[in-house]
């Protein structure tokens, strides 16, 4: 049983956590501002505080310097997205903990244990890190939203489906705060990824966290060295590499896809680096098209990362073929790897239409693709911009079947003298990132 000290201006927030620590079996006391809780510390003891951020009279962080400097007590701080800054200060100045408003019991009892040594370690093998720029524009957070404040320790400053002002945003992102966090766990479900599966797999002793770190540094290194070609708009390259990021920490988690993700890499690096290629551009295709929604934008990553999978399992020699070279039998054959890709994603735990980009990632517009001869109408929307991506990887990431790598505008040109079937708003997207300096409405 503790005795805790209640600091906040809110009479409704008062008996909120009133109730909820008595229930648990805790003695409680209650003050309205900052220099009463003071003077309550002063005259009495106690277990913890639990004090707001904003008071009259004395502030929660002027509190929580006082509670350091004459108290050996923890304390917890309740804390917002608009207040992330003061979080980050109250950290350093000593704050045991926080909670984010509206808060349950179960919080209250973690936090608690979180504070008094019960609670496991938390670790950012846990998160995965999104840009700012990602919730700019949000009609609402799809997920709990954490900031870092140090290696282990993370705290949730907004819930899902909280509506936070552009204006916040933009301002965190002004004053150098680049990043946010979510829960790898709950920003799987969200881009169609069901991570609760893939962490039973990933427990066993075949993947650890310095193995997956290792491959993760090797991918950076590959996608800086072969992905980026000169004349794309950089600002969206960016934001479609940091897309890639987040979509990788997530794959990796699940150990089928890793051990997939390496066995491609060690029979053809220059086809995973294709692949990294195909993700980048999907998503930069994608954003250009207007869509900002992060389920849509990480479908396209994962589906780009893992449209060529199945070719792992074909021979290197055939994978490796100019395709006007290829006997009718090799061509069968190749055509057979959309199929093996899907095939190789069954019980991973992704979503039916990631699967589906995998699989008909080689059909074209008028029904003359590969594996099943779909017309475009027939195609996953999505499928449609991994397609027209890889298209365009052919001809600006290097590998065996490319005599030179091209320019953007001539990478264009090129797909466009070879293909009448495309849709035209893919295609004026694509123009957009080859041509930064117009707009998408002038091309289409």
């Amino acid at each position: 049983m503790l005795k805790v000290l209640i600091a906040d201006d809110d009479a409704g927030i008062r008996e909120i956590l009133t109730e909820i620590l008595q229930a648990e079996g805790h003695l409680v006391a209650c003050v309205s501002d900052g220099a009463e809780a003071r003077s309550s510390l002063e005259i009495g003891d106690y277990d913890a505080v639990i004090s707001d951020m904003q008071m009259p009279n004395m502030s929660g962080i002027d509190l929580l310097q006082w509670v350091k400097a004459n108290k050996n007590i923890p304390f917890l701080l309740i804390t917002g997205f608009s207040n992330l800054f003061e979080t980050k200060q109250a950290f350093q100045l000593g704050a045991n903990d926080f909670l984010n408003k509206p808060f349950t019991r179960k919080d209250i009892r973690e936090s608690l244990e979180r504070v008094f040594g019960n609670a496991v370690e938390d670790s950012e093998r846990y998160y995965c890190r999104i840009p700012i720029e990602d919730f700019v524009s949000s009609s609402g957070f799809q997920v709990n939203v954490y900031a870092k404040l140090s290696d282990t320790k993370f705290v949730r400053v907004a819930h899902k489906g909280d509506q936070i002002p552009t204006e916040r945003v933009e301002t965190y992102q002004r004053k150098g705060v680049n990043y946010l966090y979510a829960k790898k766990e709950e920003f799987a479900k969200v881009v169609g990824f069901n991570l609760e599966l893939s962490s039973a797999i990933s427990s066993s002793k075949g993947i650890t966290q310095a193995k997956k770190i290792r491959f993760l540094k090797y991918t950076s290194e590959l996608v800086l060295e072969n992905c980026f070609v000169n004349g794309l708009d950089p600002e969206s390259y960016r934001q479609a590499s940091q897309c890639l990021e987040v979509a990788l920490s997530i794959v990796t988690e699940n150990e089928k896809l890793f051990d997939t993700l390496e066995m491609l890499n060690r029979h053809s690096n220059w086809l995973y680096a294709h692949c990294l290629g195909v993700s980048i551009y999907s998503v930069m295709i994608g954003r250009k098209l207007g869509w900002k929604g992060q389920s849509t934008l990480f479908r396209l990553a994962i589906g780009g990362l893992l449209h060529d999978i199945g070719e792992k399992e074909l021979p290197i020699e055939l994978v490796t073929k100019p395709r006007e070279k290829m006997t009718h039998d090799e061509r069968m054959l190749f055509e057979t790897h959309p199929s093996r890709s899907k095939d190789l994603l069954l019980n991973c735990g992704l979503s039916d239409d990631i699967k589906q980009i995998v699989h008909e990632h080689h059909e074209e517009g008028f029904g003359q693709g590969y594996p099943r001869r779909i017309v475009k109408q027939k195609m996953h929307p999505l499928a449609r911009v991994v397609s027209l991506a890889d298209k365009f990887c052919y001809h600006v990431v290097k590998s065996p079947m490319t005599t030179e790598v091209c320019a953007p505008e001539t990478a264009l040109a090129r797909i466009l003298a070879y293909n009448d079937d495309l849709d035209q708003k893919e295609v004026a997207a694509l123009k957009a990132i080859c041509k930064p300096d117009l707009a998408v409405e002038k091309l289409s």
